[in-house]
């Protein structure tokens, strides 16, 4: 049962209670008759002035009161401390369900994240917040904190992280009659609908021998430069000014503009995905694989720069 309907019921009682009073009153008490031929008496200014409210007048004043007081003692009292008893119960039944629910949807969530216990903050933190939002459900398997992440669970997590978080407009979708052209993945493995919808979408994630490789391990240079792109757009330019990674370069060129602008442009806050993901680094290490709880930190947030800023804790249930 709602407010408006607990309110509705105490007036109505409340109601019920005031007019039984008065009717009850005016039955034990009814008006003298009046007889049309009866003159009514003259009331001067000083009879008024010269009236006295005896004890007896007070008493009769509370009259109500009295009644008010004996009738809630009665089966009205009863009747209504029954139907609030009722409301009290549903509510806290209702308010029990709601937060058992919460509960087991949050350990069914976070069971699947192996490792949560020792992963480093914030991205500990992160890996909770996207599990509300189910991100890890469709994968199938337990997803492992501590341990490289492969390309195709980044392409996994990166489809259903987008669309949890992002706005419609901005949601990748399946291509189910779409050829990725990658010659090293085909429809039997778990990643190929999301490497095809990203394909399909225009993103560029495989490699230009038209292979995708599924089962590799993502490197730090590989995940910024699939992510990057759904943040801020391809940028157009091919600045390289990345020398403040002292080891930059072993960065693949290819990948330079898409560094510059996460880091050195969007790295305010928390937009930037590299500081997210690894924390405050000068050494990239460009050709490392990513962790899982590294891969979270790009996972929580979406746009930044001169697009609107989105995070997995923006999401309302």
């Amino acid at each position: 049962m709602n407010y408006f309907f607990n309110k509705t019921a105490f007036i109505t009682l409340l109601a019920i209670a005031v007019t039984g009073c008065a009717t009850t009153q005016n039955v034990e008490n009814p008006p003298s008759a009046i007889s049309p031929a009866s003159e009514p008496e003259e009331i001067s200014d000083a009879n008024v002035q010269n009236q006295e409210i005896t004890e007896p007048d007070l008493v009769a004043q509370n009259d109500c009161s009295n009644y008010q007081f004996e009738q809630l003692e009665s089966d009205r009292l009863l009747e209504f401390q029954a139907e609030i008893a009722t409301i009290l119960s549903n509510r806290n039944i209702d308010n029990t369900a709601e937060t058992n629910t919460r509960n087991q949807l949050a350990q069914n969530s976070e069971a699947s994240l192996i490792g949560l216990e020792n992963a480093p903050s914030p991205n500990k933190e992160m890996a909770m917040d996207l599990a509300k939002l189910g991100i890890f459900d469709n994968l199938g398997k337990d997803f492992q904190l501590l341990e490289p992440i492969t390309r195709g669970e980044y392409i996994a997590l990166l489809y259903y992280a987008n669309n949890a978080i992002r706005s419609q407009k901005n949601h990748i979708r399946l291509a189910p009659a779409n050829d990725p052209g990658f010659t090293d993945i085909n429809a039997q493995h778990p990643a190929y609908k999301y490497v095809q919808a990203f394909a399909h979408s225009g993103h560029s994630v495989g490699y230009p021998d038209n292979t995708f490789k599924p089962d590799q391990p993502i490197t730090r240079e590989e995940m910024i430069g699939i992510k990057e792109p759904l943040d801020a757009g391809t940028p157009k330019h091919t600045d390289h000014n990345i020398w403040r990674f002292n080891d930059f370069e072993q960065i693949d060129p290819k990948f330079y503009r898409f560094i510059y602008i996460d880091h050195f442009i969007r790295n305010k806050g928390e937009g930037s995905n590299i500081q997210r993901a690894f924390g405050n680094i000068k050494s990239f290490k460009p050709k490392e694989p990513v962790f899982g709880y590294e891969a979270i930190g790009s996972l929580w947030q979406f746009g930044g720069h001169r697009m609107p800023t989105e995070t997995a804790v923006d999401i309302k249930e």
